[in-house]
């Protein structure tokens, strides 16, 4: 399963270029911002599996993240937009951003969105994003809906990089969040409610085949 390099800064845990070594296992992590399970399995990874990973098997596995706005969340879709803004500006701190995101997920719940507009989520998403030093303006700049004598359904800049996910994801066959994915295979047995123990266990069993 294949990631667009320019992605590989960003979406794929401590990434430090565009290369990707060949000879590491790749854990592959389908997840929805505004999905209450994909919060608990981000949590768990982002927290304790991917450190205890690094300590037991050091070099030989990586993290990826992947996109997944469901369409029952409606405002989900924005909340990816901001994240793969934060992407684009400020790659290496993608994970630190989505940390917050899932922190502050039921600010974005349907109840919390209803009354307020697209524009107004964008600034609340905006907001979380600028503690981690990434400039508001330049965030902005790729989610904005520039006004235009005419209705238009253009979208935003960041639009290219949402339909990539989008059409991973879909040629893939991934419906549901959380999915995991280890070297391409989708795994279904792997949940959000499976142990630490339980997924050091079986990414060991990766190095013994």
């Amino acid at each position: 399963m294949s990631l667009a390099p320019k992605f590989i800064p960003s979406h794929i845990y401590k990434a430090s270029s565009g290369t990707v070594p060949a000879n590491v296992h790749r854990i592959q992590l389908f997840l929805d911002y505004d999905c209450p399970f994909s919060a608990i399995l981000f949590f768990k990874f982002y927290k304790s599996v991917i450190p205890e990973t690094e300590k037991l098997y050091p070099g030989k596995f990586q993290f990826v993240f992947y996109n997944v706005p469901q369409p029952w969340h409606p405002t989900s879709s924005l909340l990816h937009e901001v994240s793969l803004a934060v992407a684009a500006v400020a790659p290496s701190k993608f994970w630190d951003y989505s940390n917050i995101l899932f922190e502050n997920q039921s600010q974005f719940f349907d109840t919390e969105t209803y009354n307020e507009t697209r524009k107004e989520t964008y600034q609340r998403l905006i907001d979380l994003a600028t503690p981690l030093g990434i400039e508001a303006a330049e965030l902005w700049k790729f989610v904005e809906i520039k006004a235009s004598d005419s209705p238009s359904n253009a979208g935003n800049l960041i639009g290219k990089d949402f339909k990539y996910f989008i059409r991973l994801h879909r040629t893939i066959g991934v419906h549901v969040t959380p999915t995991i994915a280890i070297n391409g295979i989708l795994n279904t047995s792997l949940e959000s409610s499976t142990s630490v123990d339980d997924y050091l266990k079986v990414f060991g069993q990766q190095l013994e085949s």
